[in-house]
């Protein structure tokens, strides 16, 4: 992991002046260099996965509007780094915010305790998992459906079934839960309307 941190450059810090571009492309190159050598199910990079659900977010590909800029551009930093935290071992939260920089924990303060649940930790089951993700914020109600319909989604690869049924089904049931969250305000979040 070591070397990979390496390749993603300096950490953005207070002192500079960055552009939405410039955050977004230092959160691409630590997913994408972080992520490189974890494989999906199907086989590819996981980052792939990463990079499509903010994408999606980035063409408005989702049901809730994150208003203003700045939560959108929240949104798509913990897209993109949802996976890093749960597939890296030795990975916590202290070592991404270190290696994110100051700058992006300063100004973005949900990115890291949204991706805390967006991580599964080892005592929880699924349902409670699922739950806590759907009524935390905003962010990871729609970050964890867009996930789970990815999921879903690329559930055949070449004509072959990659995951179990019984995943498939707890998959759809987490579907289900996270849309019905919508109807009601997450209790972690900030105004995002």
């Amino acid at each position: 992991m070591k070397q990979n941190i390496m390749k993603i450059g300096p950490p953005l810090m207070l002192d500079g002046a960055y552009s939405r571009k410039d955050v977004l492309d230092h959160v691409k190159a630590v997913s994408s260099e972080l992520l490189n050598s974890v494989p999906d199910k199907a086989g590819n990079p996981v980052w792939c996965h990463a990079f499509t659900i903010c994408g999606d977010l980035e063409k408005g590909l989702h049901d809730f509007q994150f208003t203003p800029e700045e939560y959108l551009l929240e949104a798509q930093m913990v897209a993109l780094l949802h996976d890093v935290l749960e597939d890296l071992p030795g990975m916590d939260e202290y070592l991404l915010a270190s290696i994110l920089g100051s700058y992006i924990t300063w100004f973005f303060p949900g990115v890291i305790p949204n991706l805390k649940v967006l991580t599964r930790n080892k005592v929880q089951n699924y349902k409670q998992y699922i739950l806590e993700c759907a009524f935390y914020s905003h962010v990871t109600r729609e970050i964890k459906l867009m996930d789970v319909r990815h999921h879903i989604e690329f559930a055949v690869v070449g004509g072959e079934q990659v995951i179990s049924d019984s995943l498939l089904e707890r998959y759809k049931w987490a579907v289900s839960i996270l849309e019905h969250a919508r109807k009601y305000e997450p209790v972690n979040d900030r105004v995002l309307r």
